[in-house]
């Protein structure tokens, strides 16, 4: 049986997950730079150990209420091609082994461009986690511009 293993986190009251082989890494936020002129879901960027990374709300970029930082705000450092992005979440769970069969396809309520990011939607005991695709979240569009901070 093969296994996923997922970064579980929480927006608003929502369980998700990305793939572990999208993450760099999870740091604390630190202070942001705004970008001029940057798409509205960018909250601008961070200097990461001499890396320039543009920050993302991905509460913004889902449509979802925002909510204000707390202890638990993490940036999950991820990585789109070749550029690294930070993407803020409300908490992070914990990295997650979940089987190939407990994950089931997007719902049907997930059309369009939903569909397009949503990889899946897994199963466990405690509660169901949307599973993103990282690359998919951003239009074509909206990943040059995040090239291009």
């Amino acid at each position: 049986m093969a296994t996923v293993q997922i970064v579980g986190f929480i927006l608003g009251n929502e369980h998700y997950g990305i793939d572990i082989m999208s993450v760099e890494s999870i740091i604390k936020p630190m202070e942001i730079t705004p970008v001029p002129r940057a798409p509205g879901f960018v909250e601008g960027i961070i200097n990461l150990r001499g890396n320039i990374i543009p920050i993302v709300d991905l509460r913004k970029r889902l449509n979802m209420v925002c909510s204000a930082e707390d202890s638990d705000t993490r940036v999950v450092i991820t990585i789109i091609g070749t550029r690294r992005l930070g993407i803020i979440v409300d908490k992070v769970e914990r990295v997650m082994h979940i089987q190939e069969e407990q994950v089931d396809e997007a719902p049907g309520t997930a059309t369009g461009a939903g569909q397009k990011y949503v990889q899946g939607v897994a199963r466990t005991n405690e509660n169901m986690i949307i599973i993103l695709d990282v690359f998919n979240i951003f239009s074509d569009d909206e990943r040059r511009a995040l090239e291009n901070i």
